[in-house]
């Protein structure tokens, strides 16, 4: 049965998404009478929905901070770097100290993944956190380290992107009652009757008018699906993905949560290590008393599925 393809909408970004809906209706207006006729009805609402998904993306675009914060967010970036780049130089440093304190620091700073990679508010709240432990746990790291003067031009990025951030925040003019994802959803939803409708009649051969529409529509979805749609890895298929063994926890009469390292391979490519947050999330399940628990991670970003694995918890040996 001939019928209207399904479009990739989640991997498409806004603009993309708003341009091809545009076209569509184009196509609309120019297809056969029987078509036109036939989903007359439903156009008010497709209209009213492309309307306003076109209205939040004006004003994304528009928003004179938008250059701003993302000029700002890549000087974030760098000085990220610059730091990233000492606290490794530094572990692999020939002096103890020095490099005790790298490995410290790299500790603590792999357990908040990619920062550089997160939403512009979760990079900020993340950078805060670090530059808050650089300032207060890991001061004599940095001094160590000789990341001083890294960590203040760390901190007066920050403080710049924040202040772009809080600007961007209390910006009300012109700015819709509704996000950009609340848009999308309702244009999408107005859209589908009008699947059903051509979809319908293409199947009951009502007219050739339905059958053309498809066939002029599916090559570019299919286009639009190709240049957008991410191929997500499966962490839970074959043996891709490693978790590293869960030593014995103890029992503290409190949910145990511990978080193992997670690498992904494929294809004999190098490991690749994976952040919690960033690439993963963990559940649990009857971790709080002594025995066996079970831990299991799911994909996010461009990871999907999920696998899980064991751990012991056992009660503390009891004092001699």
């Amino acid at each position: 049965m001939k019928k209207i393809l399904t479009i990739h909408s989640h991997d498409i970004p806004l603009s993309a998404h708003l341009q091809f809906f545009y076209q569509t209706d184009t196509r609309l207006s120019a297809a056969g009478e029987a078509l036109r006729d036939a989903i007359a009805a439903l156009l008010p609402p497709f209209h009213a929905a492309l309307t306003k998904e076109n209205a939040v993306y004006l004003w994304i675009r528009k928003s004179e901070l938008t250059k701003a914060i993302a000029k700002a967010s890549d000087t974030l970036d760098g000085r990220i770097a610059l730091v990233n780049a000492g606290v490794d130089f530094g572990s692999r440093s020939l002096t103890p100290a020095t490099a005790e304190s790298g490995a410290r620091v790299y500790d603590m700073l792999k357990n908040y993944g990619k920062i550089m990679d997160k939403s512009y508010d979760a990079k900020a709240g993340a950078v805060r956190e670090v530059i808050q432990h650089f300032n207060t746990d890991y001061a004599q790291d940095i001094v160590h380290l000789g990341l001083g003067m890294q960590v203040q031009s760390l901190e007066a990025a920050l403080n710049a992107f924040v202040s772009l951030l809080n600007q961007r925040s209390d910006e009300k003019i012109n700015k819709p009652n509704y996000t950009a994802a609340e848009a999308r959803k309702e244009l999408e939803g107005a859209w589908q009757p009008i699947v059903y409708i051509i979809n319908s009649n293409a199947g009951a051969g009502t007219a050739t008018d339905f059958a053309t529409f498809i066939d002029h529509l599916n090559p570019e979805i299919e286009r639009i699906n190709a240049e957008f749609h991410r191929a997500h890895k499966d962490l839970g298929e074959g043996e891709h993905t490693v978790i590293s063994p869960i030593p014995a926890q103890q029992y503290t009469g409190q949910p145990v949560t511990p978080v193992p390292e997670v690498y992904y391979t494929e294809d004999g490519k190098p490991a690749v290590k994976l952040f919690l947050g960033n690439d993963f999330s963990i559940t649990y399940k009857d971790n709080q008393h002594v025995g066996m628990a079970e831990l299991t991670i799911h994909g996010k970003g461009k990871y999907k599925g999920k696998k899980s694995a064991t751990f012991h918890i056992a009660r503390a040996p009891m004092p001699s």
